[in-house]
């Protein structure tokens, strides 16, 4: 949402903030208390299950003689070639048997049974959230055989029948030999049809999954959420470092995961070995070798030069130091991992008025803790700190003579504690339970060393220049805290593999926004139809003063169950159930959203055609919830002052500052209050949700190839976005209450767009609240929608013996009248609480192409082994363009009179000049292309080994632009002479070096 004029320009316009859960402390300890008793307890009286986060690999399999009988009651023994960790179990009736919840790594299988010979296989690895397949073959005694015979008589299966969720698993290691930046989003663009992001959102890193914003993923570490806390925007920082394997589901999530639409990265740590291990790894980006992209001129109305983008300053250095160790405490019961992360980064950039520096110093460590008590019992510590502090200086700046005078330091504050513990229990062979506890926190503080300076900008010239020596506009502490708390259980019945479970998640979220000095400034020159009627030429100022403190907080909780239901040895499937609740609170501690008996379901189907494990014809299809970000508790329900005053500018001081004339108008958009509870949502509304269908296909070739294909289809079904009915309010009013004063301005409420209002209010002041409802056709909002189509096709294999390539093709359409949570196309962060649906004449032509809307990707990576060790690694891509807009003011021609106010939002509208240009219809930016190159080299030295590796990011420096200017007009309703260029290009080129040595 924004109020009477566009404020996205600057990011303190958005601020955040919050409130504790009333959920905490002695009571959250009760229900953890009482739900660990009762799903214990669950198995012994019913038979209906819940399930566990993919922290960890699968091992299933069937154990058959040579006609293809199968052999109950044959053992089967597994031993973690590193850790030296064991587990056994038996076959079933039909020959099958499961290993779950397995630390990744490669395992030596060893399978007996009285009258055959035992059958043993080495290294069969498990990687995260996936299974391997092992056919065992047991040879009679009685014959006559070879010992090559017994060792090899099994297979692996090249695919998991039981699987149907869609995407990759990559292992870090694997990682080394590409040119990938160190981040899961890097990793995660890898997967087909991931596309990326808005840059504003975070430098194009960001991931949008199956036309989803990019603030509607899941992110974990080791089973713990970790996904950005206010917003869902990406995940919190972590050492890279310490990351062992990377899975991304990017179609057919099982039901264990929720509170995304979007997509889910899932990664597990690094663990120690009966094997001390010692390491070292720098990264190094110089500055100096580093590209820049364009700074652009442009010219104005008057044919004058404009400087608008300015990269001509932009430098950065990158420094990332690891020490690493990890080794046995007990020999194949205990051991450790432990990292030092300490890392440095320094840059620099300028705009039209103002010269940046800013320097960042983190010393991030990480330990994990793995206990193998018995092979029964064993317990899994992790603790990290993630804490950033930052220092930002500015200073005067001129284009032609450069930086000038200091103004000041802004200093930041991020980061902070995150731990984990999960106790596993492996009760039988076919039962198996495990419980988890963690904690993430984070800080956001910002504070300029002159705080008592106001924020002065002058748009009057039709470019923004900054005035004045203040560093920073406002004053921010923000303390964030989620607490997750679950518990699962796996149980094999006959054919059934039942995986159950409950989760809970708290969101105590802190916040408190002040302004430096008295407000924040803006400088106008009245352009015609201004909003105060003020004669064409006349100088004003809007002085913004914003306030918001307070305590919010976002519950949630659901338990969930999946069936794996092998019905053939050739065909699979899946049911899964999720039923949740979510609830968010006001900064006062009442309860304004509580939504339950969200029913997730989740059903695949696997098969088998050839029975061979070589192909595999899947289906699925899933219902997705998302809960409302706890930045909306902030933005809308807790305690918030807003107020402008427009007054006549007569002069600007030398400091900056304005020489007031008369008071023109004083707005208050929010008066500080909190406000009650039971008026910020609509009563007749119910959840966000998304439900998604996939039909897809995968072979393994007999020249070892991995091909395949996949169609999937998303649709928004319901979203949850901020509407003023302050107009359908009114109405409604009038027509029964006419005597009773109406309401003024703004009246926020979250809804689904579309959908009748119910909401208590005191209409007419006797303080007893009367029940109001307003038709969806009487507030005239269309309904949300937002789909996708999309059609993947990929392929893996070996050329040769030295060169590896993965690569994909998508073609995909996502299209509607909202992107989702955010909006990527006037760069709106407030998840839930963007301009879209905010008065229903903004949403006129608001349908067609979204701004995810990649109708083409094209994916090519891999590594080729040179002589001498070597070793080049290539990622390469290119995407076609994405829809742009031309965003102007809005007409009112359908509007009566009085809605001249309700559409005034400026320049954010589907029209210019006064015509309709539907979204999506203005053209596209234009197709990217990217390719990073690496070599690495590697030297045995001793008992360990030297890795050196050099890495060019866009080797060709090519510079598309990836956003351009898409306001056709300014607020004032002038054309906007600046439409349609430039203002952001892919990354340039960059060049990093790594070292690596470990023993």
């Amino acid at each position: 949402m924004i109020v009477l004029r566009s404020l996205s320009r600057f990011s303190f316009r958005t601020p955040s903030g919050s409130q504790r859960s009333p959920f905490s402390g002695a009571h959250r300890f009760h229900r953890v208390g009482l739900f660990l008793l009762l799903v214990l307890l669950a198995p012994l009286c019913s038979p209906v299950l819940f399930a566990q986060k993919d922290s960890s690999g699968t091992l299933r399999g069937k154990v058959i003689d040579n006609q293809d009988a199968p052999l109950p009651g044959a053992t089967i023994s597994i031993r973690h070639a590193l850790k030296g960790i064991t587990r056994s179990t038996s076959a079933q009736a039909n020959g099958s048997f499961l290993f779950r919840a397995l630390p990744i790594g490669a395992y030596e299988v060893r399978v007996t049974m009285d009258g055959f010979e035992t059958l043993v296989k080495d290294r069969v690895v498990i990687s995260l959230g996936s299974a391997a397949v092992l056919e065992a073959v047991l040879v009679p005694q009685t014959l006559e055989h070879s010992e090559q015979l017994v060792v090899t008589a099994s297979t692996i299966k090249s695919f998991d029948l039981t699987n149907t969720t869609s995407g990759l698993v990559i292992d870090t290691r694997k990682t080394e030999e590409l040119p990938v930046r160190t981040n899961h989003n890097a990793v995660a663009l890898l997967a087909p049809s991931t596309t990326q992001g808005d840059s504003d959102f975070g430098n194009g890193n960001l991931v949008s999954f199956g036309g989803a914003s990019v603030g509607e993923n899941g992110y974990y570490l080791n089973g713990l959420n970790i996904t950005d806390i206010r917003k869902g925007i990406g995940a919190i920082r972590y050492p890279w470092e310490a990351v062992d394997q990377v899975q991304v589901k990017t179609g057919g999530t099982p039901a264990e995961f929720g509170r995304h639409i979007g997509g889910v990265v899932n990664m597990v740590t690094k663990s120690g070995t009966n094997e001390f291990q010692f390491g070292v790894r720098t990264v190094w980006d110089p500055r100096d070798l580093a590209a820049r992209n364009p700074t652009t001129f442009w010219p104005d109305a008057e044919g004058n030069e404009q400087l608008i983008i300015n990269n001509s300053e932009d430098t950065e250095e990158w420094q990332d130091y690891n020490v690493f160790a990890s080794g046995p405490i007990v020999k194949d019961k205990a051991f450790f991992y432990i990292l030092a992360n300490p890392r440095r980064y320094k840059d620099s950039w300028a705009d039209t008025s103002t010269f940046y520096t800013r320097d960042q110093e983190g010393d991030f460590w990480l330990a994990k803790l793995d206990w193998y008590i018995t092979e029964s019992h064993s317990i899994e510590l992790l603790g990290f700190n993630n804490e950033l502090e930052t220092t930002r200086q500015s200073f005067a700046y001129d284009f032609d003579s450069g930086s000038g005078d200091a103004h000041g330091n802004t200093y930041f504050k991020t980061g902070g504690d995150v731990w984990t513990a999960k106790y596993n229990w492996h009760v039988n062979d076919t039962l198996s339970v495990s419980a988890m506890y963690g904690q993430v926190n984070y800080v956001n503080n910002q504070s300029p060393d002159s705080p008592e300076l106001a924020a002065y900008w002058d748009s009057r010239s039709g470019t923004w220049v900054r005035l004045g020596d203040w560093v920073a506009a406002s004053i921010n502490t923000k303390d964030d805290q989620r607490t997750n708390f679950r518990v699962d259980v796996d149980w094999v019945v006959g054919n059934h593999g039942f995986r159950f479970g409950y989760d809970d998640e708290d969101l105590d979220i802190e916040d408190l926004t002040t302004p430096t000095g008295d407000g924040y400034y803006e400088y106008y020159r009245a352009e015609e139809d201004n909003p105060y009627g003020l004669a064409p030429g006349t100088d004003y100022v809007d002085r913004r003063v914003f306030i918001r403190g307070g305590n919010t907080g976002t519950t949630s909780s659901s338990i969930y169950i999946h069936d794996t239901w092998s019905i053939s040895p050739s065909l699979t499937l899946n049911l899964g159930l999720r039923n949740t609740t979510f609830k968010n609170t006001t900064s006062d501690g009442a309860t304004y959203v509580d939504i339950d008996n969200q029913i997730a379901p989740r059903v695949g189907i696997s098969w088998d055609p050839q029975g061979e494990g070589r192909m595999k014809l899947y289906t699925s299809y899933g219902r997705f919830f998302m809960p409302i970000s706890p930045n909306t508790n902030v933005r809308m329900a807790s305690g918030e002052l807003d107020e402008h005053f427009i007054s006549y500018l007569l002069d600007v001081n030398p400091d900056g500052s304005p020489v007031l004339g008369d008071l023109i108008q004083h707005d208050i958009v929010s008066n500080g209050q909190v406000p009650d509870s039971d008026r910020l949502f609509n009563g007749e509304a119910g959840p966000m949700y998304s439900d998604e269908y996939v039909v897809g296909y995968e072979q393994q070739l007999e020249s070892g190839w991995r091909v395949g294909a996949r169609v999937t289809y998303r649709d928004l079904v319901q979203s949850i976005e901020d509407i003023s009915i302050n107009y359908g309010l009114n109405d409604w009013i009038a027509a029964n209450y006419p005597d009773a004063p109406l309401v003024g301005g703004w009246f926020p409420l979250l809804t689904n767009p579309g959908s009748d209002v119910s909401i208590p209010y005191d209409v007419d002041g006797d303080g007893v609240k009367e029940d109001v409802f307003i038709s969806a056709d009487d507030l005239g909002f269309p309904e949300s929608s937002r789909k996708y189509y999309s059609l993947e096709m990929s392929a893996e294999g070996r050329v040769g013996d030295s060169l590896l390539v993965s690569g994909s093709y998508t073609w995909a359409h996502s299209y509607g009248n909202t992107e989702g949570l955010l909006r990527s196309d006037n760069d709106q962060s407030d998840p839930g609480w963007t301009t879209s649906f905010d008065y229903p004449e903004l949403m006129d032509h608001g349908y067609g192409d979204l701004p995810n809307d990649r109708r083409h990707q094209l994916k090519l990576y891999g590594s080729y082994r040179l002589p001498a060790n070597f070793t080049l690694g290539f990622n390469g891509y290119a995407m076609s363009g994405r829809p742009l807009n031309s965003f102007g003011v809005h007409p009112g021609t359908d509007c009566e009179g009085d809605c001249y106010g309700r559409i005034w939002y400026g320049a954010v509208s589907f029209f210019t000049d006064g015509e309709p240009v539907p979204r999506g219809s203005a053209g596209r930016t234009p197709w990217v292309t990217n390719l990073d190159l690496n070599l690495g080299y590697r030297l045995n030295v001793g008992r360990g080994a030297i890795s050196l590796k050099a890495e060019v990011y866009n080797v060709m420096n090519t510079q598309k632009a990836t956003q351009l200017e898409e306001y056709g007009e300014f607020d004032s309703g002038a054309n906007q002479p600046y439409y349609g260029q430039p203002t952001d290009w892919q990354n340039p080129r960059s060049v990093r070096f790594s070292f690596r040595y470990e023993f």
